[in-house]
């Protein structure tokens, strides 16, 4: 006997329960839609009478499309197995899942500017959720509440519309709110269509505000229609379609010097530009009175990946997916092996997630891929202890390249015990609290403590390589991967991977070279210029860095007036007074304080240069 007790005007089980479903999932379309308008706050309003209703539809449609997913779960289920109780609870579950993760997805956007994607879901559950995201127990008791008031929100929703389905017989509302949702879905499909094939970039900019929002073309279609696309962007945006690697362009030409000194890269994660200062970094920055020091240094991105990616290889992180399939090392590393070199990597966080250890030290044997501790600033400390290690016991006969990489500030961690100068400063890490009005200065506070912390650990490096006699014998690199933001531009951006912004991707670049007068430049240099410069210096290699990379050499000013950049999920053309940003829904021309430029066209030869560049190493 079925569980579904027949209701006045119900034919069968089925059909209350099918009834429900509509009206349950055409109920969480204003649900959704409510979710997702929280991004508005940080986008830009859409200019002109077609963009606007543009963004009515789409926010309409695409919440309908949404909230519909469910029901293409539950309504064989019903047909099948018309049992109330069970269904409705597995429809509220569904529900649940999908406004708890639109809702999580606009936290992270408002800070981040991406959404939710498979990217971010391989580093949390690749083995490296604790060491990328650090959250406080007030944070978690937050969350925990906040999904028991969703999943009571819409456990009262599911039973008033079954409530309102058993009062009486279906009426024609149900008919004309669905006609009115897929009119909706449709119409704004048919208008991005049309936009991104006009190039009319008010339209075709704002789906990237939603959560899964699938930009549909028709360019085909409307070209035999008689509509010829007037895209300025299409170089851009145009996807790499090559199967293989051609890195390098051709083999290393190097003839190398007698004389192997050590190479030890420190890279602190998260340290921007102007974090390196007597007072925050005081060890750091009595090495760079002795050293070359560049002052307008960029990363190659604001993530952990495309940065450390462009250091090692000296190539835009765009082609990262290509090296990582092919598990292609980078050929600075091969030179080193080649001459003896014994390379070892200390790193806070595990080389695994980004996948460092099948690309950048794809090579190189019995890896070093983890270091011990529940927090950051203890695994920094771990790896101090263990590279201090390595120099009592290392043969003295190799000489050795050797890469530190910390993680306190990405992780905003420090010792409890460890001074703390720089106050006001956050106790606890809270990001739900992050918002265009909340102030900065204890969270930076914080920030520039860990830092602090960091390089406490980096003057104990100093020392030991002082007393082993070696700092005379070792060229090192100090940097950072990418940049850390606290809404100094006043758009609700705080850490990293959110723009292309000079807080998130310009970083310090120390260089001490022993036998080298110390120097401070201030030309542009960027971290695909580090490789060019060891491989002429170090190696004598004869070979044009175009080559095998984008860089030139540090101490050349000049020839970098466009930088490709990139992070999990975008890129960029960074140019001194504009910032060309490239997503998968479209593109945006920015000035450096990231405010879009009126009026501002694309220039088709930075277009072409900057496709030039993502395809020069592709066979």
């Amino acid at each position: 006997m079925s569980a579904v007790a027949r209701q006045p005007g119900s034919a069968t089980p089925r059909r209350a329960l099918l009834r429900w479903l509509g009206w349950y999932s055409a109920a969480n379309v204003p649900v959704l839609i409510a979710i997702s308008l929280r991004n508005l706050a940080v986008s830009q309003p859409p200019e002109g009478g077609v963009a606007r209703a543009f963004g009515v539809l789409m926010f309409v449609g695409h919440a309908a499309f949404i909230a519909c997913l469910p029901a293409a779960l539950l309504a064989p289920l019903i047909l099948l197995w018309p049992r109330r109780r069970p269904l409705l609870l597995l429809g509220v579950l569904t529900a649940v899942l999908v406004s708890g993760t639109a809702l999580v997805d606009t936290v992270i956007y408002q800070q981040y500017r991406f959404h939710l994607n498979a990217e971010i879901f391989n580093l949390l559950f690749g083995g490296a959720a604790g060491e990328i995201l650090v959250f406080s127990p007030a944070m978690y008791g937050q969350a925990a509440l906040l999904l028991l008031a969703i999943v009571g929100g819409q456990a009262l929703v599911a039973r008033l519309v079954w409530a309102g389905v058993c009062r009486g017989p279906a009426r024609p509302a149900g008919p004309l709110v669905a006609t009115l949702l897929v009119t909706a879905f449709v119409a704004q499909t048919a208008i991005h269509a049309w936009a991104d094939v006009a190039g009319y970039t008010p339209v075709t900019r704002q789906g990237r505000v939603l959560l899964g929002y699938v930009p549909v073309t028709a360019e085909k279609l409307l070209g035999k229609l008689g509509f010829v696309s007037r895209r300025a962007d299409a170089p851009l945006r145009a996807r790499d379609t090559a199967t293989s690697l051609n890195y390098p362009l051709r083999p290393l030409d190097c003839a190398g010097f007698p004389s192997r000194p050590n190479i030890l890269f420190v890279v602190i994660d998260g340290w921007r530009w102007d974090a390196l200062d007597p007072a925050v970094t005081p060890n750091i920055a009595r090495l760079a009175q002795r050293s070359l020091r560049f002052t307008d240094h960029w990363s190659g991105g604001s993530a952990t990946r495309t940065g450390i990616f462009s250091l090692f290889y000296g190539l835009p992180g765009t082609y990262w997916h290509a090296v990582l399939a092919e598990q292609r090392g980078p050929l600075f590393i091969d030179e080193l092996l080649a001459r003896g070199y014994e390379v070892s990597a200390f790193s806070s966080a595990k080389l695994i997630n980004p996948e460092f250890d099948r690309t950048v030290f794809a090579r190189v044997e019995n890896l070093r891929l983890r270091s011990d501790g529940s927090r950051p600033s203890e695994r920094d400390e771990d790896l101090t202890r263990d590279f201090l290690e390595f120099l009592e016991r290392r043969s003295a006969e190799r000489p050795f390249f050797g890469l530190l990489f910390y993680d306190a500030p990405h992780g905003y961690d420090v010792p409890d015990d460890f001074p703390q100068p720089f106050q006001p400063s956050w106790d606890r890490v809270d990001y739900l609290d992050l918002s265009p009005d909340f102030d900065p200065l204890p969270f930076h506070n914080r920030y520039l403590n860990c830092v602090h912390f960091d390089d406490a650990l980096v003057g104990r490096v100093l020392e030991g390589l002082e007393r082993k006699g070696l700092l005379e014998d070792t060229l090192i690199l100090v940097t950072g991967d990418h940049g850390q933001e606290f809404n100094e531009n006043g758009l609700n951006y705080w850490g990293h991977d959110g723009n292309f912004s000079r807080y998130q991707v310009a970083v310090p670049l120390v260089l001490y070279w022993p036998g080298r007068e110390p120097a401070v430049h201030h030309h542009r240099t960027s971290h695909f210029d580090v490789v060019p410069t060891l491989l002429e210096e170090l190696f004598a290699c004869t070979n044009d860095p175009g080559e095998y990379g984008v860089g030139h050499h540090l101490l050349r000013a000049g020839g970098r007036e466009l930088l490709l950049l990139a992070n999990y999920t975008d890129y960029a053309v960074v140019q001194p007074d504009r910032i060309v940003a490239v997503y998968p829904h479209g593109v945006e021309i920015l000035d450096p304080r990231y405010r879009p430029i009126p009026g501002a066209t694309l220039d088709t030869g930075v277009a072409l240069e900057a496709l030039r560049l993502r395809s020069r190493f592709y066979r």
